[in-house]
């Protein structure tokens, strides 16, 4: 599933972008902890970009988003000190809690709908019990 996930993040679409919705959640994953990053193109509200981070939420990470995008969107996200990164390089940005970053939190909820079911093992289990 990480290969699928890594593949993902390399690809990227070419179209000029107006205004995208940038968000990410974290999730856990084979004992270390995982970054997904969404970008929604508002106006047709479909996702061009999914990119991955390991471990941790920096500026480096919104700056490769972006990157990929050409700098020359803006952007709409929900808060967080690494979007601050986005002046460096001139980009617009909003802070926007609800309204129309709604496509990406759609988004983000079926990705943890779907990772929900895998994670359903007893309170008191560990590894060791799991593989016995």
């Amino acid at each position: 599933m990480c290969r699928y996930w890594h593949s993902l993040s390399k690809a990227s679409s070419r179209i000029k972008f107006k205004l995208v919705a940038i968000d990410e959640t974290g999730f856990r994953f084979v004992d270390r902890r995982r970054f997904t990053w969404y970008v929604v193109y508002l106006n047709s509200k479909r996702i061009v970009e999914v990119y991955v981070s390991f471990d941790s939420r920096t500026s480096i990470d919104v700056l490769r988003i972006v990157g990929k995008l050409g700098f020359k969107v803006g952007c709409v996200h929900g808060g967080g000190p690494w979007y601050n990164s986005l002046e460096w390089v001139k980009v617009k940005y909003h802070h926007i809690t609800f309204g129309i970053r709604n496509p990406v939190e759609q988004a983000f909820r079926s990705l943890k709908h779907r990772l929900k079911r895998f994670h359903n093992f007893k309170h008191g289990s560990t590894k060791r019990t799991i593989l016995n």
